[in-house]
């Protein structure tokens, strides 16, 4: 669900002689020690896991700037389906022949780190710019009190609407989950829903939030998603379902018939990610694209948020560069590649000050801004090994939830109990 981009276009930008120079936004040099950036030489192979829709592209034109850069540093590319790359790179570590840099999901990050596979960069020049990295993106690199990769792209679910279908009902885009059961009844008149139903424990998140509730108290050692309100999130999203104010999801593939009925203009509004603009673009409700809204999740006793999602760049253990691994991702992740992989490919910036150098009066553009207020309140998800491991049960509980077979109380305390099979034994719920 996090492969594709905002649109699958290639816009123009003046932006690659600013990355092959060293440009960077604040903090060090994009390249380091740009004095003595003749003397930093070496190899550095890179698995690039970005999309061939037009992200590998943007990227491809980075790395090659990198020779402008470090007339010494030799890059292999690669790129490997972002589907595959996790399991490769863990076998490719194996194997001793792992890439020295690769693009990584942050929620592989905690297990890569806990696994030895990653060098720790707090000593390095990659370390010295964190305060202008979004909060919740910095944090997803922190592991065990170390960082283990620089953040490159996030994302994080946004409430999308179609606002001709809610201008047309007399409704608005609902800021609170009251305002969602509230105005529903407009929509339904109108022969459609105000919302989809979570179609996955993930998308559960942000009434979780809602709530007050979350996943894990990682340093409490605590698991939150059976308390009072975890509970009360996913019981707000059950009641919506049961009144009809939100589909109840499909159970042979709800985050496909979620998209087709928005693209439809079957459902007013849906909670998904900038990754599923440019597919929702292709819709019949959305042939003039400004009718998709970008807005905030909805609030509850808590502000709106969601789990925040995204891609890192980490450096292999066992590199034989490591300088050259280091410059090599300080110049594909200074300000003006950040701006440039947005401006080009759609992907969200990991630093909070490259939003001010998008280029909002492009197409894609304007989603990447939009998308900013969204990652600055997004939540980090627990930065624990078992991660990857725990959205199956969370996915599997809400699924008996939704259907009828689980109340939320007990579809959350079987969560819990999943999560305490596999999180260290001194985790209590």
């Amino acid at each position: 669900m996090r492969t594709p981009s905002i649109m699958a276009m290639a816009l123009a930008c003046a932006l690659p002689m600013a990355v092959a120079t060293g440009c960077s936004g604040g903090g060090s040099s994009a390249t380091g020690a740009s004095a003595s950036a003749a003397a930093v030489s070496g190899t550095v192979v890179f698995w690039d896991t970005t999309a061939p829709n037009g992200q590998s592209a943007a990227s491809q034109a980075i790395v090659n700037s990198m020779a402008q850069a470090y007339p010494n540093v030799n890059v292999e590319y690669t790129s490997v389906p972002a589907a595959e790359a996790e399991a490769k790179f863990s076998a490719a570590v194996q194997a001793g022949e792992a890439p020295d840099v690769i693009r990584a999901e942050a929620s592989w990050i905690p297990g890569f780190a806990a696994a030895g596979y990653l060098q720790p960069l707090d000593d390095t020049v990659l370390a010295e710019d964190q305060d202008e990295f979004l909060p919740a993106a910095l944090a997803s690199t922190k592991v065990i009190g170390q960082m283990w990769a620089v953040p490159q792209d996030v994302d994080a679910p946004a409430l999308l609407c179609n606002d001709a279908l809610l201008a047309k009902a007399g409704a608005t885009v609902p800021t609170t989950w009251a305002q969602v059961a509230e105005q529903a009844p407009k929509v339904t008149a109108q022969g459609a829903t105000m919302i989809y139903g979570p179609p996955s424990g993930l998308f559960a998140l942000p009434y979780l939030y809602a709530s007050g509730g979350d996943m894990l108290d990682t340093e409490g050692k605590k698991v939150l998603i059976n308390d009072p309100p975890s509970v009360a999130g996913f019981q707000a999203a059950l009641d919506l379902i049961a009144s009809g104010a939100a589909v109840k999801p499909n159970l042979l593939d709800a985050y496909t018939d979620q998209q087709t009925q928005f693209k439809d203009g079957r459902v007013a509004c849906i909670i998904n990610g900038a990754w599923s603009v440019g597919d929702a673009l292709s819709g019949t409700a959305f042939a003039d694209p400004t009718n998709l809204s970008v807005n905030l999740p909805p609030s509850g006793v808590d502000p709106g948020a969601s789990p925040m999602e995204g891609h890192s760049l980490a450096v292999y253990g066992g590199a034989q560069d490591k300088e050259a691994a280091y410059a090599f991702v300080e110049h594909m992740n200074s300000q003006a590649a950040q701006v440039q992989l947005a401006q080009e490919a759609g992907l969200l910036p990991a630093r909070a000050d490259a939003y001010t150098q998008v280029e909002s009066t492009t197409p894609t553009g304007r989603f990447v801004a939009l998308f900013a207020p969204v990652v600055q309140v997004a939540q980090a998800q627990p930065t624990v090994p078992q991660l990857r491991q725990m959205y199956a049960p969370l996915d599997e509980q809400w699924i008996r939830m939704y259907s009828g077979q689980a109340s939320a109380q007990d579809g959350a305390n079987a969560t819990a109990a999943a999560w305490l099979t596999i999180l260290p034994t001194d985790y209590t719920d």
